[in-house]
C-alpha cells in the first residue's frame, strides 16, 4: 500500500516536471477584448497605442492580391461590388523580425478572416512575423479597416497602423 503511494507520487512528480509549451497573449485572447481601446488591459498592461511607440516598436499591415503580382502594399483600393481576396501580414521593423513574438488581427466592416478567423470571422491570430492572414472583403462597403495588437513574449501588447482599404474610385454599383 505504502509502495502504491510513493510510486504514484514519484510518477506525479515526474509528470509535473515535463517541460511544456506555455502560449502567449495571443493564444487566449478572447473576442470581448477590444484592440482599439487604449484603455484595455491585457497581460496586466494598458495596449500601447501606435503613436505613442517609437520607430523601432512600430508596425505596419501589408497587403497584396491573392491571385496578383504579389508586391506588398500599404495601401489598396478594391472594385465595389466584388469580392476580393487578399493576403495580410504585419511588417516588423528588421531588429523585430527575429523575435519570438505573436499578434492579433482584426477586421472591420465589410471583410472577414477566410482562414481560420475566431470572433465570427473579425480576428486571426499569429505567433511569426512570417505568419500572413486570408481575409476576403465583400467590395459592399465604402472602407474595410484592419488593426492589430503585437508583443514579444509576454511583454506589453503594441498597436499596428490602422490600414483602411477603400473602394476603388469611380466605381459604380450597376
Amino acid at each position: 500500500m505504502m509502495t502504491t503511494r510513493i510510486m504514484t507520487s514519484v510518477g506525479l512528480i515526474l509528470l509535473l516536471s515535463i517541460p511544456s509549451t506555455t502560449l502567449g497573449y495571443a493564444a487566449w485572447l478572447k473576442c470581448y477584448i477590444e484592440l482599439d481601446d487604449a484603455d484595455e488591459v491585457i497581460m496586466g498592461n494598458k495596449i500601447a497605442a501606435f503613436d505613442t511607440l517609437d520607430e523601432t516598436q512600430q508596425v505596419f499591415i501589408e497587403v497584396k492580391e491573392k491571385e496578383g503580382d504579389g508586391t506588398w502594399m500599404t495601401e489598396y483600393d478594391y472594385p465595389v461590388g466584388t469580392a476580393t481576396s487578399l493576403v495580410v501580414r504585419l511588417k516588423f521593423p528588421e531588429q523585430l523580425d527575429s523575435d519570438p513574438m505573436q499578434f492579433a488581427l482584426d477586421i472591420g466592416e465589410g471583410g472577414k478572416i477566410s482562414n481560420g478567423g475566431m470572433c465570427d470571422n473579425k480576428r486571426a491570430i499569429g505567433n511569426s512575423a512570417k505568419t500572413e492572414v486570408a481575409v476576403e472583403i465583400d467590395g459592399l462597403t465604402d472602407s474595410v479597416k484592419l488593426w492589430g495588437g503585437w508583443a514579444t513574449g509576454y511583454s506589453k501588447v503594441r498597436m499596428t497602423h490602422k490600414l483602411v482599404l477603400n473602394k476603388q474610385k469611380g466605381d459604380e454599383e450597376f
